[in-house]
């Protein structure tokens, strides 16, 4: 208690804090306004230990990320509760950072693989600009990729990334030169173009969407869990083989997900030729288009430096010659482990997606929907929920890369029933976490029915989580016609679809597919027109929440003003609600009140409490005078 660190003194057979009469304890409000004003601000957020980047000589400007950095102990032994590190982390994703933070890498570029930090290069501005489109950095905050329908969630066409552009050194000569195979400056050439099949389509370089990140936390759990299942049943079978002295065969499965088989030998080789949609290590990644990482933290630690230009220090310490300021920007210590941390954790903690509030006639019709989705087999793949063994998420991942930050004596755990809305064990998604041929691949490629199959086939493009032994994981890259079953609890306010963002209508995005999932595709297209709309009905009731308290980057302390055209205020305008406030929306799981509001109502507290202390202590002493 915080009572216990302020000075007491007997008072008959109680102890009386502040050393002042009984009488004018329990009158006066003066010590209660004390306590009072101390637990305010040990509630307030204003807790982060590690200073903040100031902006490199001959810039007279000021960082954009308001708050000192977090420090990872302050996590690690409590010091910080979760609202504190869920807010900060919020802050670190919409701050549109600047060169003052430590955005923009002119000396290093991208890489796919490994920690997103590249080869090193001459900060010329002709081959380092501070943006490009291509390689990146192509953004200023984590929201400029993940903002539709709110932050957090996805983006439109525009957002897409090039993947192998962040091999091309410099991107800008490349395109200047009109040369796709590098340039006399170049250290090594982009990645050469590859048709698909003969005089057919493909991309100079592969394209991805952004994802929505709304429920991360829970799907990075059913990865860990899955990802345990599968390698004990090989740790099992390697034991049974060596003491049977003979092969052992296993079928691979977890949460009802059938992976193929391994074969043990009795020397304990393992052969994984027969395991299908996994890595050979059988590691589930959650995350990603094509299943390349198994951590939002590793994602997002590539993602910092990819398009922001934003290096974190667990990333520069991998370096083959370490050095603080790598990308010689004039900022060190760009990003702190416990930033990462938060961030993550902040990722993690975002509601799951849920259906919307229907009407009955489109309650009738979503109902019949999903009876049809799966009765033409999509819940083959699109596994409508699997359950988790427990629901409480900590941060960092056991099993996060080597270099990642991955110690378990510094976790912080929250359950995500709690934070994020999870209701029980069952996390609907409709995902079965594994890996699809999505096309066919011999026929010509077709806009329509080979939709899927225009990815740059390299089979040694790296993975960017070191899918498989060798360099950067490269040996085992997913080929370029197979994608990570696509998660469809938001597929009713994530549009536009398709690995690319290229498909704007939830009907086409399902006759796209084929591959395995052809004989489902033409049960769909044998359905009569009324039987499709309601499939599609249905697949829209499935939504990212909107959060309360969480604004667009730039919209945090902007002026609220009345809309003009419709004669009403902005939402959180003092003088009227917006139209339809009074229904209830997503609760942010960290919102607390900011540093300005706990003062303010810390002063309240003390200047209220101090009048009323003033009047009772002057009326007992009245009541003790002589003249009285």
């Amino acid at each position: 208690m915080l009572t216990a660190a302020i000075p007491c003194c007997a008072y008959g057979n109680r102890n009386v804090p502040c050393c002042v009469p009984r009488e004018e304890v329990l009158r006066s409000g003066w010590c209660v306004a004390v306590i009072l004003l101390l637990i305010t601000l040990q509630a307030s957020p204003l807790v982060h230990a590690q200073a903040k980047n100031a902006c490199p000589p001959g810039i007279n400007d000021t960082p954009a990320l308001t708050a000192p950095h977090m420090n990872q102990a302050d996590i690690a032994v409590g010091k910080l509760t979760f609202q504190q590190i869920f807010n900060f982390g919020r802050q670190l994703f919409i701050t549109n950072f600047n060169k003052c933070d430590g955005a923009g890498r002119p000396a290093n570029t991208a890489a796919v693989a490994d920690h997103g930090i590249g080869d090193p290069r001459t900060p010329d501005p002709l081959q380092a600009p501070r943006f490009t489109i291509l390689s990146g950095p192509d953004g200023n905050s984590c929201a400029s990729c993940h903002n539709e329908p709110a932050v957090g969630g996805t983006a439109s066409f525009h957002g897409n990334l090039f993947e192998q552009a962040a091999d091309c050194i410099p991107v800008a000569a490349v395109i200047l030169r009109g040369s796709l195979f590098g340039s006399p400056n170049s250290p090594r050439p982009c990645r050469p173009v590859t048709p698909t099949v003969s005089d057919g389509f493909s991309p100079t370089f592969n394209e991805r969407g952004s994802l929505g990140l709304f429920g991360s936390g829970a799907i990075e759990l059913l990865g860990r869990e899955m990802s345990d299942d599968l390698q004990n049943l090989q740790a099992q079978a390697i034991a049974e083989a060596v003491a049977l002295g003979r092969d052992v065969t296993v079928l691979l499965q977890s949460k009802g997900v059938k992976f193929g088989t391994l074969t043990v030998h009795p020397n304990a080789t393992v052969d994984t030729s027969g395991v299908q949609g996994v890595s050979p290590d059988l590691v589930i990644r959650p995350f990603g288009r094509k299943g390349q990482n198994k951590s939002i933290r590793h994602f997002s630690i590539t993602a910092f430096n990819r398009h922001l230009g934003m290096q974190s220090e667990e990333a520069l310490e991998q370096l083959n010659d370490p050095v603080p300021d790598p990308d010689q920007d004039g900022v060190a210590n760009e990003l702190t482990v416990g930033d990462i941390s938060a961030a993550i954790i902040f990722q993690a903690a975002l509601p799951v997606p849920r259906r919307a509030k229907l009407t009955e006639a489109q309650a009738h019709q979503a109902a019949h929907g999903e009876e049809l989705f799966a009765k033409v087999g999509c819940t083959g793949c699109h596994v409508p929920a699997l359950r988790l063994k427990s629901t409480v998420y900590c941060e960092p991942n056991p099993r996060n890369n080597d270099g990642d930050f991955r110690d378990q004596s510094q976790k912080f755990c929250f359950d995500l029933r709690k934070t994020s809305g999870l209701r029980g064990n069952l996390v609907f998604a409709f995902t079965d976490l594994k890996r699809h041929t999505l096309c066919d691949p011999t026929r010509d490629y077709d806009p329509v029915t080979n939709h899927f199959c225009d990815d740059v086939p390299l089979t040694l493009t790296p993975g960017t989580d070191g899918t498989g032994p060798g360099a950067a994981g490269a040996s085992f890259r997913p080929p370029y016609h197979q994608f990570l079953t696509a998660k469809l609890w938001d597929v009713g306010n994530s549009a536009p679809w398709g690995h690319r963002n290229d498909i704007d209508t939830i009907y086409e995005t399902i006759v796209f597919h084929g591959g395995e999932a052809t004989e489902s595709r033409d049960a769909f297209e044998a359905l009569s027109d009324e039987d499709q709309l309601a499939v599609v009905a249905f697949l829209k009731t499935l939504l990212m929440p909107i959060m309360g308290n969480n604004p667009q980057p730039q919209e945090e302390g902007s002026p609220r003003v009345r809309n003009p055209g419709r004669n009403e205020a902005v939402e959180n305008h003092p003088e009227q609600k917006p139209e339809g406030a009074a229904e209830k929306r997503e609760v942010n799981p960290g919102y607390k009140p900011g540093p300005a509001l706990a003062w303010a109502g810390a002063a309240v507290l003390v200047l209220g409490a101090g009048l009323v202390g003033a009047r009772s202590a002057t009326r007992a002493k009245k009541r003790r005078s002589p003249t009285s």
